[in-house]
């Protein structure tokens, strides 16, 4: 999709009765808004006299975080085409058994690789609710409050990235793959919420 459209276009393309762009892309955007909110933090930081004790690892972390947020971008894209090869796969024949034999295998390689990039997404996020703590720790306190908007935002690039992933595991014949699968969401999503929680928590201090 293009990411130069106005955002009122995507949304329009979003709330329509089509399954694509659907919640793979959302997870990726609300991560790019988060990563970018993040890099709207740590530039104050650097731009700030007071840190100039941290402006050196600001500057590193600006740079990241740039990178993040269109990488983010770039899997919404990969989210998008992973589900096309899904949608063709359910649309194979399969009127004999050489045809659902085929269907069947084409199937599984499209759920799997369905699997990859809202993984890629919630690994990412992951990494990045990990710089909010940091930030929230070393940042400029005079946007705390935008470290928590950034964290909110990255855990729920997390929430719909495992949602994604179990909307392919399920549908998944190898039980043991989708297993293993959901038990690598599982312990992403633990730690996404652990360190979003963490760096809220660091950055909502000194604002109660």
């Amino acid at each position: 999709m293009s990411w130069s459209q106005p955002v009122e276009t995507y949304l329009e393309d979003l709330g329509a009765p089509t399954p694509a762009p659907g919640g793979g892309a959302s997870s990726a955007l609300a991560g790019a808004v988060g990563a970018a909110q993040l890099q709207m933090v740590v530039a104050l930081t650097c731009a700030n006299p007071r840190y100039a004790g941290v402006a050196g690892r600001m500057a590193e972390l600006e740079a990241a975080l740039e990178a993040d947020r269109r990488r983010f971008l770039a899997l919404a894209d990969e989210d998008a085409e992973a589900y096309g090869r899904v949608a063709r796969a359910l649309r194979l024949p399969r009127g004999t058994d050489t045809e659902c034999a085929a269907r069947s295998e084409e199937l599984a390689a499209a759920l799997l690789g369905a699997a990859a990039a809202p993984f890629a997404i919630m690994d990412l996020a992951v990494a990045c609710l990990s710089l909010c703590d940091e930030v929230a720790r070393t940042g400029t306190s005079m946007a705390a409050s935008d470290v928590t908007v950034a964290a909110a935002l990255l855990r729920a690039a997390v929430d719909g990235s495992v949602a994604t992933v179990l909307a392919n595991t399920r549908w998944m014949a190898d039980r043991a793959l989708a297993d293993g699968l959901v038990a690598r969401a599982d312990a992403a999503r633990g730690e996404g919420e652990r360190l979003a929680a963490s760096a809220i928590r660091r950055a909502e201090e000194d604002l109660r």
